[in-house]
């Protein structure tokens, strides 16, 4: 088994437990942007003893600020959309869309980018995958969902900066950089991005109400178990890339991470469960197998 198969793997299993952390934050009620923030920051901060512990500060360059404020701003935003998209949508409906979503905008920007080719069986895996949608969405899931719509509009916009993010990394990994360096950098920007926009969008707040926010305990707590997985998930992601894994090929693999928050959903918060989901989160994994 080669081992940038191994990395993928791995980064489905680290970026499926971070995903589920961003439900829990919105089943609490907790702020999308200080969430994001607060693993951002923790990510960052593992980053940092990584390099001291597997890796070194050598390769710097001014191309690794560049790919990494492009994945920063992305990714963070990316984020922040995923955990507001929660809030209207179940996980069984968010996570199998935008598993399909974003891979399909990965293997185009691949083609157009990157001279990627993919196999009749990669073209049936896609043709196939576009069907799931169909099968997930009904008249009566306007009814069980928050705001079907608005949680599909978001839904949307966090699959299309992912996958820009993911162009990015690939871009870092074609040019041999110190990717522990570049993680890093990237976690960096994310965090001080997030945290611009939440002190931007509490402007109006008093000093008070910010404080017990920026304080709370829960919230923190859970940010740095989110962090944890962040890093450990886009780490692995970009040893993958670097191992020689095609961006279509490590990006679909990576995309199997859906299972996760979906199954840790359905057994913590209930979800709405049925044969026609199970079918369709199978259908998924199956088109992801010929799309590999």
């Amino acid at each position: 088994m080669e081992l940038w198969f191994i990395m993928a793997v791995a980064s489905a299993v680290g970026i499926g437990l971070f995903s589920f952390t961003p439900k829990v934050a919105a089943m609490r009620g907790y702020d999308a942007t200080l969430f994001t923030c607060y693993s951002n920051i923790t990510a960052t901060i593992i980053g940092f003893f990584a390099i001291f512990l597997l890796s070194d500060f050598s390769g710097w360059a001014n191309i690794i600020l560049l790919f990494a404020l492009g994945n920063g701003l992305l990714h963070t935003t990316g984020k922040i959309f995923r955990v507001d998209a929660l809030r209207y949508i179940d996980t069984t409906i968010f996570f199998p869309l935008y598993k399909i979503a974003g891979p399909l905008i990965i293997i185009a920007a691949a083609m157009l980018f990157f001279s990627e080719t993919f196999s009749l069986l990669e073209w049936t895996g896609i043709v196939l995958s576009l069907l799931v949608p169909l099968m997930l969405i009904s008249k009566s899931e306007h009814t069980r969902q928050n705001n079907l719509l608005k949680g599909l509009q978001l839904m949307f916009l966090t699959a299309l900066f992912t996958a820009l993010a993911g162009v990015v990394n690939k871009m870092a990994a074609d040019h041999e950089l110190n990717v522990y360096l570049f993680v890093v950098a990237a976690l960096a920007v994310g965090s001080i991005y997030s945290f611009g926009k939440y002190c931007f969008a509490h402007r109006k707040e008093n000093v008070g109400e910010i404080t017990a926010s920026l304080t709370s305990r829960p919230l923190i707590t859970l940010a740095v178990v989110s962090g944890f997985f962040q890093y450990a998930g886009l780490m692995t992601y970009m040893l993958a890339l670097e191992y020689g894994a095609s961006l279509g090929i490590a990006f679909t693999i990576n995309s199997l991470y859906i299972l996760i928050p979906i199954v840790l959903s359905i057994i913590f918060y209930s979800e709405h469960w049925n044969a026609r989901k199970a079918t369709a989160i199978i259908l998924s994994i199956v088109a992801l197998g010929l799309m590999r």
